[in-house]
């Protein structure tokens, strides 16, 4: 696929890290042997779904582990390995139960809303950007060579202090 949203509830104890209590917390995945480009449609729609989050009265932010984005054993770090935009997108309500369900699918709703929008507006660019990947992974991989290198992990991203913040 062009497009992955691997999707889970936070914790309490999670959210508690980052000093925020948010309705949605958002990732993509980041390495730097992928094409930027991957990145940077996965933070454009971050920021669209933290717009329009903001519009239905919900609250977000980046997730609390954006720091193990470049981690391939995590879903998004993995599928973007293999030419997808990659996205995490975490909701609020382990172990809470039925408490506030209507507001914890209404949110994944409107984030699954934004990214199917984003593909659709700019599908073009995305499977372009994904066949384009994968061909060169499957090129680079076709013949060994000790002057090809595939960082598996890299360090963390700490965003300039310009960057768009969502509102929380």
């Amino acid at each position: 696929p062009e497009i992955v949203v691997d999707g889970h509830e936070f914790t309490v104890s999670t959210a508690s890290t980052s000093g925020a209590f948010n309705d949605v917390a958002l990732a993509t995945g980041g390495n730097e042997s992928i094409d930027g480009r991957f990145e940077e449609n996965g933070i454009s729609m971050m920021l669209q779904a933290f717009d329009h989050l903001a519009e239905n009265g919900l609250t977000s932010n980046f997730y609390t582990g954006q720091d193990d984005s470049s981690d391939p054993s995590t879903a998004r770090a993995y599928y973007q390995m293999r030419g997808s935009v990659s996205l995490l997108l975490e909701t609020s309500g382990i172990h809470t139960g039925q408490n506030n369900i209507h507001r914890r699918v209404v949110s994944q709703f409107l984030c699954m809303e934004t990214y199917l929008n984003y593909a659709k507006e700019n599908k073009n660019e995305l499977c372009a950007l994904s066949s384009e990947a994968r061909e060169k992974l499957a090129r680079d991989g076709a013949t060994y060579s000790s002057d090809r290198l595939f960082a598996l992990d890299t360090a963390t991203v700490t965003l300039p202090e310009t960057y768009p913040k969502p509102f929380t």
